[in-house]
């Protein structure tokens, strides 16, 4: 279902009637409820797969699959669901909590064992990981297509258009026996992904945290876009405001001395921004990204060799583009709690 629902998508992009018509057909056989079972799943990629198909399924901010998501909610009383996200963000955020205290070393005795500890560490979280043929595979715990980015995605899209049946859910479920406050999870998990993302300059390639923090401001930014005040209450308890303001702070654009790159920028080939940030960004890594990692070039280097070199410059252009959106959605999500304000009490 969800490789026939997606192959519509890329063929009919633009076709905004054609995607509408096959969602509410697809809808209209019990996918949306089915999808919604699977998505506590015992198998994590079965779960993996659900929320892929709802993502789909929501894709345009389909209000018609959003409201059966609504009474799916309402007339089964099933706490799965939630209690599935919530655990999916909780382990995640734990996981890197773990990686950043393991960074820091406490003593030298500790330094020299941190090397491998680390990469211990990234071997469980699969930080970076191949298939059987070497390829990059980003299914890992908070990669591209992990189920923590699929979920956070599936989060954005439920509340998409403003719409306020689920937003209202993203907090508490007050019709059901155990209550999940998914956004307060989110910001807990912008907590701990910040502090990875801000290490642009380190040996660690930041592009996952990145793309994992901009996902994480998307998502909050719809939860409380209309305005939906209850949950901007929640972010503004939380520690959220600090963490963007942070984003502004401390994350730089990235320099060649920055990396010990000895190349220019003007050198750098171009990279088309729609196919850069449709496959680099928020999709699945570029061809041109994937040959990259595979053969190393993405480790900076000071050698003068102009491949390298090449490699090099793409990588920075492609920091810089994970940046750019980052910073964007830091913004959009600050906008959004001007929606309730009046221009009056706005400080000049």
């Amino acid at each position: 279902l969800f490789t026939g629902l997606s192959s519509v998508l890329h063929t009919q992009d633009g076709d905004r009637a054609m995607l509408l018509w096959v969602q509410n057909k697809f809808d209209a056989i019990g996918c949306t409820q089915v999808a919604l079972r699977l998505c506590s799943h015992d198998s994590v990629a079965v779960q993996r797969q659900a929320l892929s198909l709802l993502i789909a399924l929501l894709e345009g901010a389909n209000e018609g699959v959003q409201n059966a998501i609504t009474v799916f909610f309402k007339t089964h009383k099933r706490t799965s669901f939630f209690r599935v996200a919530h655990e999916t963000l909780v382990a995640t955020k734990d996981s890197l909590k773990d990686l950043k205290r393991m960074l820091k070393p406490k003593s030298k005795a500790h330094a020299k064992t941190l090397s491998r500890s680390v990469s211990e560490h990234e071997s469980s979280l699969r930080l970076f990981s191949f298939d059987a043929n070497g390829n990059k595979s980003d299914t890992s715990v908070i990669g591209r297509e992990s189920q923590v980015m699929l979920l956070l995605r599936l989060l954005q899209l439920m509340c998409a258009g403003q719409y306020g049946p689920l937003q209202d859910l993203m907090q508490k479920q007050s019709s059901l026996a155990i209550s999940f406050n998914l956004v307060r999870a989110c910001t807990t998990l912008l907590g701990a992904v910040q502090p990875l993302a801000n290490n642009i300059a380190g040996e660690k390639d930041p592009s996952t945290f990145l793309v994992l923090q901009t996902q994480l401001l998307a998502t909050l930014c719809d939860m409380v876009q209309g305005p939906n005040l209850e949950n901007q209450k929640e972010i503004l308890a939380s520690s959220a405001l600090f963490d963007v303001n942070r984003i502004f702070s401390s994350i730089k654009y990235i320099q060649h001395d920055m990396l010990g790159v000895r190349t220019s920028l003007d050198a750098a080939p171009t990279l088309d921004n729609s196919t850069h940030h449709s496959d680099s960004v928020l999709g699945r890594e570029s061809t041109q990204e994937q040959q990259m990692r595979n053969s190393g070039e993405f480790v900076t280097s000071t050698h003068t060799d102009p491949t390298r070199k090449s490699a090099s410059t793409q990588y920075i252009v492609h920091l810089n583009s994970l940046i750019e959106l980052l910073k964007m959605e830091a913004l959009k999500l600050c906008l959004a709690f001007f929606d309730s304000v009046l221009d009056p009490e706005i400080p000049t």
